[in-house]
C-alpha cells in the first residue's frame, strides 16, 4: 500500500482554487530495505502481519500508525497501518491531512533486515 500526500498552503478564501493539484512521483527504485505491511479500518486494534513491503528510494524507516479520524461529514474511522516512511515523513506527520485525528500511534522505528 503508497499513501501519497501534496500539501499546499495558502491564504485567503478560495486562494486553493488556483494551486495545480498533484501527487508526488513514486519513490523510486527498491532500495532493499523491508517493513512489515499492514492495514485494517473501522477497528481501534493495531493491524499485524507477516507480510512484508519493499521500501523504496528515501523511505528508510518503518512507521507504525494508529488514529481515530474525525471528518467534516461527521463521520469517525479507527485505523491503523503499517509500512515504510521517509525520514522526512516521519519528522512532519499525518498533520497535514484533512480531518482531525486523535492519534493513538505514531512510531517511526529502523527498518527490517532483506
Amino acid at each position: 500500500m503508497d499513501i501519497k500526500v501534496s500539501v499546499n498552503c495558502c491564504k485567503g478564501d478560495l486562494c486553493n482554487e488556483k494551486i495545480p493539484y498533484s501527487l508526488p512521483e513514486d519513490e523510486g527504485q527498491l532500495n532493499g530495505k523491508l517493513c512489515e505491511s499492514c492495514f485494517t479500518n473501522n477497528t481501534k486494534a493495531e493491524c499485524s502481519s507477516t507480510e512484508r513491503m519493499a521500501c523504496r528510494g528515501h523511505q528508510n524507516k518503518c512507521l507504525s500508525y494508529a488514529a481515530t479520524v474525525y471528518r467534516s461529514d461527521n463521520i469517525v474511522v479507527d485505523y491503523s497501518m503499517k509500512g515504510c516512511i521517509s525520514e522526512k515523513g516521519c519528522s512532519i506527520g499525518f498533520d497535514a491531512l484533512p480531518g482531525y485525528r486523535k492519534e493513538r500511534v505514531f512510531q517511526c522505528s529502523e527498518t527490517l533486515d532483506s
